[in-house]
């Protein structure tokens, strides 16, 4: 007696599975660019009797129009501030201090974590953009609220 021999039916050869991640390159870009972020405004901002002096004197356009700091009024003296150690930088608009720190942290991590990086690449655009403007609206409420160091410099 042979035993009978059972063969499985072929399945047809599919290759590498495809790869539907975003590319890592965009994530190092911008984690480059929050680094160098950091790092210029250290070189930049001067901690002066009173507050923080910059090197380089650009004057908001709309501060100029309305007398109110726009949601990125600040920013550059937090983010020096913060890099040169000195606790002040909470005085001006520490929002993108955070903002920062987690895109440097999330670009990086996404380089890392592929899956994390498709993760973020399909989820929807209405949820990015509510996102963005969630930011810019704690950005302008930090900024409103510390008017007075951020309008005085």
């Amino acid at each position: 007696m042979c035993a009978a021999t059972t063969s499985e039916p072929s399945r047809p050869s599919r290759g590498p599975a495809p790869r539907d991640e975003a590319p890592a390159l965009p994530l190092l870009l911008t984690a480059g660019a929050g680094v160098l972020a950091f790092a210029a405004a250290g070189l930049l901002i001067h901690p002066a009797s009173g507050g923080a002096e910059s090197a380089v004197a650009i004057d908001c356009p709309f501060r100029a129009m309305t007398g109110l700091p726009c949601p990125l009024c600040g920013a550059t003296r937090s983010l020096g501030l913060f890099v040169q150690g000195n606790g002040s930088f909470l005085d001006y608009n520490p929002v993108w201090v955070v903002v920062v720190a987690l895109v440097v942290l999330g670009a990086l991590l996404g380089v890392l974590r592929p899956a994390i990086r498709g993760r973020a690449a399909r989820a929807p655009t209405a949820l990015k953009v509510a996102a963005g403007v969630l930011v810019v609206a704690a950005a302008w409420s930090v900024a409103l609220a510390h008017r007075a160091a951020i309008v005085a410099a």
